[in-house]
C-alpha cells in the first residue's frame, strides 16, 4: 500500500509543480549532502512547502475517494462469520477447488 501512496503523492507533486521541477530536485539532490534539512531544501527549490502540498495531497485524495465510493453502495451479508481473511487464496492442484 504504501508504494501505490508514494506514487499517488508524486504523480500530484509533479502535476503541481511540473515534471522539470522535480527532476530538477532529484538531479540536484544527487550532488548535495544536504547541509539543509530536506524540507527546507525542498522549499528553497520550489518556493512550497512541502507538508503543505502533503495536506493538499490527502484533501484531493479524499475527494476522489468520496467521488468513487457509490452513494447506494451494493448491500452485503455476511457468508461466514469464522475465521480469517484470506488476501491471496490459490487454486489447488487440479484448479477445480480453492486450496487454503
Amino acid at each position: 500500500m504504501v508504494y501505490n501512496q508514494g506514487f499517488s503523492f508524486m504523480l500530484f507533486l509533479e502535476k503541481t509543480l511540473g515534471r522539470s521541477t522535480i527532476k530538477g530536485l532529484f538531479n540536484d539532490g544527487r550532488a548535495t549532502t544536504f547541509s539543509l534539512e530536506f524540507y527546507d531544501y525542498f522549499q528553497e527549490r520550489t518556493g512550497q512547502s512541502i507538508v503543505r502540498l502533503y495536506e493538499q495531497w490527502i484533501d484531493s485524495s479524499r475527494q476522489i475517494s468520496k467521488r468513487q465510493v457509490p452513494a447506494e453502495p451494493t448491500p452485503t451479508k455476511t457468508l461466514w462469520d469464522r475465521g480469517f481473511y484470506n488476501s491471496m487464496p490459490k487454486s489447488s492442484p487440479n484448479g477445480r477447488t480453492v486450496a487454503g
